[in-house]
């Protein structure tokens, strides 16, 4: 019987031992594998992902339109680039550049002598924005319903943004105007707007 003891005690103790062998040089055969993809995992979140560069000051543009002048423009008005201090210049897209426009912000109002009334409540104002250019016409676009409140002013804020933009190429200029009515007529109104966007090389 105490042979049987020793010979069981014997072998539970070569088990254990073998156990613990086993497991060490498993864990030693999983670490040793996974750490080659845990390494690929970190490198592929480390590497930089490609982004646009962002526009240096210089190159961030803000047009107004030059209200009543309507410049080199056949239908609304001309803009002009207004810098940080307040100065207003003519503006054309340089050569070797494009304008990307992304924002327009302004009120639309009744064109004298026609004066908004009730009946025109529910017409849709637009206020366009269009680049003119060599082989180039598009269009950049804010539209809202006339409500009692702008019929009643004479006057309706309207305002876009674009997340990619409106690209105009070199030696474009941006003409400004603005209509009230319907899909199939409409009638002139008048547009006071800013615009923004930036320059980037062509």
């Amino acid at each position: 019987m105490k042979r049987l003891m020793q010979l069981l005690v014997a072998s539970a103790g070569i088990l254990l031992l073998a156990l613990t062998l086993i497991a060490s040089n498993t864990g030693q055969v999983i670490g040793q594998s996974l750490k080659p993809q845990l390494v690929e995992v970190i490198n592929s979140e480390a590497r930089p992902v490609p982004v646009a560069a962002v526009p240096v000051a210089a190159d961030y543009v803000t047009l107004e339109n030059d209200f009543g002048e309507p410049g080199d423009c056949p239908f609304g008005t001309s803009t002009q680039r207004i810098l940080p201090d307040g100065t207003r210049v003519p503006f054309a897209v340089p050569r070797g550049r494009v304008l990307v426009l992304t924002d327009m912000q302004g009120v639309v109002s009744a064109s004298f002598p026609a004066v908004w009334s009730s009946s025109h409540v529910g017409l849709i104002a637009t206020m366009r924005a269009t680049i003119q250019g060599v082989g180039q016409t598009q269009s950049f676009e804010a539209r809202a319903q006339l409500n009692a409140a702008g019929a009643s002013a004479q006057a309706l804020a309207l305002e876009s943004h674009l997340q990619s933009g409106v690209v105009a190429g070199p030696g474009a200029i941006v003409c400004l105007g603005a209509s009230v009515g319907k899909p199939n007529s409409s009638f002139t109104a008048n547009a006071q707007a800013r615009l923004q966007g930036y320059l980037m090389n062509q």
